[in-house]
């Protein structure tokens, strides 16, 4: 079941490493462009969240890790860098100042662990598609924030 659920993750991941990161790092250097966003701005934590996409970026490369794993152990292993990396993109978001993408992010890990943990492949197929909804709202959570 793991393996059937790291493949399916493949899309997750690839959401995670593309969209993220150039999201984070396109939007260090924004100028605001309103008092209103200056305020906003200056609630977030640049390095925070450049972090936290580095750790998204890590958490998305041991899933596709995953694919080449040589062996179950592997897999678990690369499996739990996944979810680890997911939980200090989490903390990393809430101490940048975007508690939304926090949540989300939480969200995303939680339902991935519940799709391990599904009884059947139509019950983990929705557990990942619920962490896919999540990621997206992580990233539309931080370009809210963002800009």
């Amino acid at each position: 079941m793991l393996r059937k659920i790291i493949l399916s993750n493949i899309v997750v991941a690839g959401l995670m490493l593309t969209i993220f990161p150039a999201t984070a790092s396109t939007n260090v250097n924004k100028t605001p462009s309103s008092p209103t966003s200056t305020l906003l701005a200056q609630a977030i934590d640049q390095e925070a969240l450049y972090k936290a996409g580095n750790a998204l970026e890590r958490a998305a490369n041991a899933m596709l890790a995953t694919q080449t794993a040589k062996s179950t152990q592997q897999v678990q292993l690369h499996f739990d860098t996944a979810l680890v990396a997911m939980e200090e993109t989490a903390s990393l978001l809430e101490q940048a100042g975007v508690p939304e993408g926090a949540k989300a992010m939480n969200r995303a890990l939680a339902s991935v662990q519940a799709a391990v943990n599904a009884e059947s492949d139509a019950e983990a197929d929705n557990f990942i598609k619920e962490a896919g909804k999540a990621l997206d709202d992580v990233i539309t959570a931080v370009e809210k924030a963002a800009n």
